[in-house]
Formats: structure tokens, C-alpha cells, sequence
């Protein structure tokens, strides 16, 4: 199917007679008619196509070729790794824009998607007092039938930024 833009049609109006040719019959054999009547009767094909466009400390996700969020590891002002500017195939945000406008209540604390403790072995990753950062994938972005998934290791830093607290594993699957 296509679809076109309301703001491109001109005009419409409704005809008086069928789009089917009325001596469609004569048209067709009996074979031609069946490989029809198959054609219209089969399964639709899956539509939804995952696709990922690299870029550097990130990457955006696209669904049926529409962007519908980014996946951020690596950010100069971002403390740890988050899935932003999410949106429905219909393009309405899920989450707040990222990076959110420089008078947005708490700009860096609440980028999107994402996980975060306030409190691990003394250390508060919630309001931004110790990093965690992408240590690897684990898995690369890979996109299946249905689905898109990717796998990677987080490192938890100490506030020093240098001492390791612990490290995570992570596995995102959207479908």
C-alpha cells in the first residue's frame, strides 16, 4: 500500500462505476482466477523491519524506515547508557526530547529509557554523582523477525570516575 500525504490530494470524488471490469470472467482462465483468489487470500507479509543507523557513542533505530529512538552509550553530559527520544510509528514522543532544552527541570537526570540506582555500594548513580559507562557490546545490534536486540556490558564506577564498583550486563530486545 501507499501512503499519500492528506496536504497532496487536490481533489477526490467517488466513481459511479466498479474498478472491476465487468466481463472479468472473459479475461481470466480458470488458473489466472485461482493464482488470484490465492494471491488476495494470503497471509499479509510481516511489516516490521528493524533498522540501525550507527553514528558515534550511538545508535538510531528505525522501524518500517520510520525513526522511533536512539540508543545512547557514550555522551559527553549523559552518565549513563539510555534509549531517548522514543516515539510511536505515528511520530508522538514517548519520551521527552533529548537533550532535553537547557531550562528543562533536571536536563541530564532523565534522558529517556534507561536504568539507574540511588544507592549501590555507596555510590548514587541516580543523581549523576558516578558514572556508569559502555564497556562493550556484548552482542552488535542485530534485527530479526520481529525484533531487534543487542547485548552489552556496563561498567559502575566509583565518584572518582576511575575506581570500579561493579559491572552489568545488559540484553535489549524491542519488538
Amino acid at each position: 500500500s501507499v501512503l499519500v500525504p492528506q496536504r497532496l490530494i487536490k481533489h477526490r470524488n467517488t466513481s459511479r462505476s466498479s474498478a472491476m471490469p465487468a466481463n472479468y470472467a472473459d479475461l481470466l482462465d480458470a488458473g489466472q482466477i485461482a493464482d488470484l483468489a490465492a494471491f488476495l487470500l494470503r497471509p499479509a507479509p510481516k511489516q516490521n523491519a528493524f533498522a540501525v543507523n550507527r553514528r558515534e557513542g550511538a545508535f538510531d533505530i528505525t522501524l518500517n524506515g520510520t525513526p522511533v529512538a536512539s540508543y545512547i552509550y557514550e555522551h559527553s553530559k549523559l552518565t549513563r547508557p539510555a534509549i531517548v527520544n522514543v516515539r510511536t510509528l505515528s511520530g508522538v514522543p514517548v519520551t521527552r526530547e533529548f537533550p532535553a532544552p537547557e531550562n528543562a527541570d533536571h536536563r541530564w537526570m532523565h534522558p529517556g529509557i534507561g536504568l539507574s540506582f540511588g544507592w549501590l555500594d555507596g555510590h548514587d548513580y541516580w543523581r549523576l554523582n558516578a558514572p556508569v559507562k559502555h564497556a562493550a557490546f556484548l552482542t552488535e545490534p542485530q534485527s530479526g523477525s520481529d525484533a531487534l536486540t543487542w547485548k552489552v556490558r556496563n561498567d559502575y564506577l566509583a565518584a572518582d570516575r576511575k575506581t570500579l564498583v561493579c559491572n552489568e550486563e545488559t540484553h535489549y530486545e524491542l519488538s
